[in-house]
């Protein structure tokens, strides 16, 4: 694929895409060129994605896929982890600034620029759809998971990683790692947008999609040790411990009825699962 590169926005500015007082785009924006730093404000998710992006990838090789889209890319830390792989890879983010910055540090990757809750592609395109730290940030959850559900072929996986709505996320989070340590900017999550897995999984399956297996992501050292050393440390999966931050399997059981759209045929001659709207080039800063 060599990066091809796609955008559907056409000078839609991110900010009309969120209500309230929310600050996370905007932060997303301002940190793009910071997003590959490991002691910068994204180091979180570098500590992560040995452990996340080893679940996706088991799992999306066990089920053969071979068209695979992932949502809220940012700056392509885990796309990074998951593009040399038989699979076609497509990338999707609202945010130009990361798209920028992953384009600089993926090779094979489809990056594509849209909204998550309206997405450019047609019906049934791709073996998995997946997403890392995104969906508690999305501004219609539900829209992005019938979007998910939609583009899915029969049999399809829907794989994701957020946070659960707890005490414990409240406390570290946003008490701990925004307000007393300041590991990540303050605003960087709103603890009303964080997700029960009960209420992500709902939303699945009146979109067709069956939760197979749900795990909490635990810091072998335990939490406050792991904040206090502010080191890379290990994680495992726990099925049981899923107060934090949780990732977990869907399998589209009911398809999605709903009119294709054409096909797009992009300057590297590669088709896309695309509809016409998707038609421009993410470019790098001059």
């Amino acid at each position: 694929m060599d990066g091809v590169c796609i955008d559907s926005v056409r000078g839609a500015d991110f900010r009309m895409h969120q209500r309230g007082r929310r600050r996370d785009l905007e932060i997303f924006e301002a940190g793009a060129l910071s997003w590959w730093d490991p002691a910068g404000p994204m180091a979180g998710l570098h500590l992560l994605n040995p452990i996340r992006s080893d679940y996706f990838r088991e799992r999306l090789e066990r089920a053969g896929a071979r068209c695979v889209l992932e949502l809220g890319c940012g700056g392509g830390i885990l796309t990074s982890s998951l593009e040399d792989k038989p699979w076609r890879l497509f990338a999707q983010d609202l945010l130009l600034g990361p798209l920028v910055t992953a384009k600089s540090h993926l090779r094979r990757a489809c990056l594509v620029r849209c909204d998550a809750a309206r997405l450019p592609f047609r019906a049934q395109s791709f073996d998995a759809v997946l997403s890392s730290d995104f969906l508690e940030h999305a501004d219609d959850l539900r829209a992005v998971v019938a979007e998910s559900a939609r583009v899915l072929r029969p049999g399809g996986l829907f794989l994701y990683e957020t946070v659960n709505r707890t005490l414990l996320s409240l406390i570290v989070g946003k008490v701990l790692l925004e307000w007393v340590f300041r590991y990540i900017p303050v605003g960087t999550h709103r603890f009303r947008d964080f997700i029960l897995p009960e209420e992500l999984h709902s939303l699945m399956e009146g979109c067709g999609i069956r939760n197979i297996e749900i795990y909490g992501i635990i810091p072998e050292r335990g939490v406050l040790r792991s904040l206090m050393a502010r080191s890379a440390h290990p994680f495992r999966l726990d099925p049981r411990r899923l107060a934090g931050i949780y990732l977990g399997c869907g399998r589209l059981e009911t398809p999605v009825s709903s009119p294709g759209a054409f096909p797009l045929w992009c300057e590297e001659g590669l088709r896309l699962p695309c509809s016409p709207r998707a038609s421009r080039t993410i470019r790098g800063r001059e």
